[in-house]
């Protein structure tokens, strides 16, 4: 006889247990209400499987969701500019330069795959019906309430830095050399903050342009990478 407390689960998963997709979601959405979907992507070749799968289930699932559930979709595609592209070893320490800054045929190799990704997204949206937006890191870094988001994580780095940089156990604050573009990979190093919290001042370095670089982060005017 076997034990009653025993729990027998799914040989699968969660096709045992649900129908269809749509059972997932109608416990949280109801007509009528707006449902985002943010994709992303570091547009550094042109997509490939995986980019390309994800990106179909995004916009089959929005579709199946505004036909079954009468939801509005809102997919946005975020392409993140701001990830390694040119990298460069110097006396131990590692170095790059963004997608945004790194060259590729004269052009900044963030756009000149995104217009593979442009493709792309375009020929989904005619497919499924579904509008689509293209932001990118400098537009989220742009929101004011991101940036207080920014100064608030950073002014509990202690406590957070071990849960999402264990390796570090400090933040990658990354700024890049106004000439070269570079910038550190490991990011600068906290020098002081304000008391408000409001401004935090960081040392950068570069390899090739000289002295140590400083720059503020504050709400009014910060350019992380």
């Amino acid at each position: 006889m076997k034990n009653l407390n025993e729990i027998i689960n799914p040989p699968i998963g969660i096709s045992h247990v649900t129908q269809n997709i749509e059972d997932l979601y109608l416990p949280r959405l109801r007509a009528g209400s707006i449902v985002y979907f943010h994709p992303a992507a570091q547009p550094n070749s042109h997509p490939h499987l995986g980019t390309v799968t994800t990106l179909i289930l995004t916009f089959a699932l929005a579709k199946r969701l505004n036909k079954i559930m009468d939801i509005k979709p809102a997919i946005h595609f975020w392409a993140l500019e701001n990830a390694p592209g040119d990298l460069m070893e110097v006396n131990g320490k590692t170095y790059y330069r963004t997608l945004g800054r790194s060259q590729i045929n004269g052009n900044p190799k963030s756009e000149f795959y995104m217009t593979s990704f442009k493709n792309l997204l375009d020929r989904l949206s005619i497919l499924s019906g579904q509008d689509v937006q293209i932001n990118n890191y400098s537009d989220f870094q742009a929101n004011k309430r991101v940036r207080e988001l920014y100064l608030k994580l950073i002014s509990m780095e202690k406590e957070l830095a071990p849960l999402l940089c264990p390796s570090e156990k400090r933040f990658k604050v990354r700024s890049a050399c106004p000439v070269c573009g570079f910038s550190e990979k490991l990011g600068g190093k906290a020098i002081s903050q304000s008391q408000n919290g409001m401004e935090i001042r960081y040392k950068n370095t570069c390899f090739d342009h000289g002295s140590l670089r400083l720059f503020y982060l504050q709400i009014v005017k910060m350019n992380l990478i």
